[in-house]
């Protein structure tokens, strides 16, 4: 599968794509799983780093199921609850997901960073 450098940071891309649990964890297992195979490219170690990092931080704050999404809803739910307090009238979503889900558009740094390192 993989033959050429080229080949060796797709792999790199593809590793920190299917980790998207946690962007640690990404961090954590596709950097030390990949380093023999960049290293036998002679892909320099500070290119995979940006590799793991550039997929790491997007690809888990996108996925619905991640431990940073996990987070991030519950302070959204926080903050609704507060706004329908005050405002029950409010034109809102009403639970913390339903806000992320609509805001996956927005990220812009994550899928700009998602599309363009393949290139």
């Amino acid at each position: 599968f993989v033959k050429s450098p080229r080949s060796a940071q797709i792999a790199g891309f593809c590793c920190g794509l299917i980790i998207f649990f946690d962007d640690y964890a990404n961090t954590l297992v596709a950097g030390s799983s990949m380093r023999p195979l960049m290293d036998a490219f002679c892909v320099s170690r500070e290119k995979l780093a940006f590799i793991v990092d550039a997929t790491a931080a997007p690809i888990a704050s996108i996925v619905p199921i991640s431990s940073w999404v996990g987070f991030e809803v519950g302070l959204i739910q926080t903050e609704l609850d507060k706004i329908l307090e005050k405002y029950p009238d409010a034109d809102v979503a009403q639970t913390g997901f339903a806000v992320f889900l609509e805001t996956i558009k927005y990220r812009y740094y994550a899928i700009f960073m998602l599309f363009l390192m393949p290139l």
